[in-house]
């Protein structure tokens, strides 16, 4: 018998666990706690205080943003089209506009697809806003049935918990990215038949020793992810969306970018013009 897993006691007819076994318990309960705590702090950056700062972010700049890069795209495309035809002219080629019009739009396809995806940004964060809120009774609700539901379900507090259980969590994860309370609600009532916390109880030193190594690879990996988040855009993008004059300063500068770059538009527009002008010009 291994006397660092536990030690039957014959007199007594029953088993009593090696003191170390009461410490690793111990540890692995304090890192069950840490590693809830990090998934919740985790999953509400990401699906509510993220998403509120990017909306927030497109309200205020994503229009001036969205006609600067239209413009700029404008820009760029004349600038290649007039090295287009001056290849030609330089070449005593004539010009075709279909053939060049179809390799500018080869070489700025990864513009265009840059326009779209930021009209599709403006148009989710106006979505956002306007979609229905939770009261703050309602969001404390929700929080607090998150809190004891991921506690019942979460894969790594409950290592070799049922399919269905999982299941449960990635759920409960969905419903609360939506903040779906009706949803949220429904799942409490679904997992409390299950009964996880009886899903899997060890009582071996080594296998809560293997626990904790779990555990604590699964708070790593949470303490990265949270700081990738805090990193990037839009979290990265907090201090100035709390300074309302940092706001204007941004806006004013992105104003500026606009009407230097319908400048810069208009310009090589007359000069592809004063080329155009004095080239055989093949419109088929």
């Amino acid at each position: 018998m291994n006397a660092g897993l536990w030690k039957p006691n014959v007199q007594m007819n029953a088993i009593i666990l090696h003191p170390d076994y009461y410490t690793l318990h111990h540890h692995s309960q304090t890192l069950k706690g840490q590693l809830l705590k990090l998934q919740e702090q985790h999953d509400d950056l990401v699906f509510h205080v993220c998403k509120g700062l990017q909306a927030s972010y497109m309200l205020h700049f994503g229009e001036l943003e969205y006609k600067a890069w239209d413009l700029f795209c404008q820009y760029s495309r004349i600038v290649r089209e007039i090295e287009l035809v001056q290849a030609k002219i330089n070449r005593e080629e004539p010009v075709n506009q279909k053939s060049i019009n179809r390799q500018l739009d080869i070489e700025f396809a990864e513009y265009t697809e840059k326009l779209k995806k930021q009209s599709e940004e403006i148009q989710s964060a106006i979505d956002y806003t306007q979609k229905t809120s939770l009261s703050i009774e309602e969001t404390l609700e929700l929080k607090a049935l998150y809190h004891e539901l991921v506690k019942l379900t979460h894969p790594d507090l409950h290592p070799g918990a049922s399919q269905q259980l999982t299941h449960y969590f990635q759920q409960i994860v969905k419903a609360f990215e939506a903040a779906d309370l009706q949803v949220m609600q429904m799942l409490r009532l679904l997992v409390k038949e299950i009964n996880p916390l009886e899903t899997h109880t060890t009582t071996l030193s080594d296998d809560l020793k293997e626990e904790i190594k779990l555990l604590q690879m699964s708070i790593s990996r949470l303490e990265a992810s949270l700081q990738a988040v805090r990193d990037s855009f839009p979290y990265n993008q907090l201090n100035l969306l709390e300074n309302p004059a940092a706001i204007q300063t941004y806006k004013n500068e992105l104003t500026e970018k606009i009407a230097n770059y319908a400048l810069l538009v208009e310009k090589y527009k007359i000069k592809l013009k004063e080329i155009q002008s004095g080239t055989l010009w093949m419109i088929s």
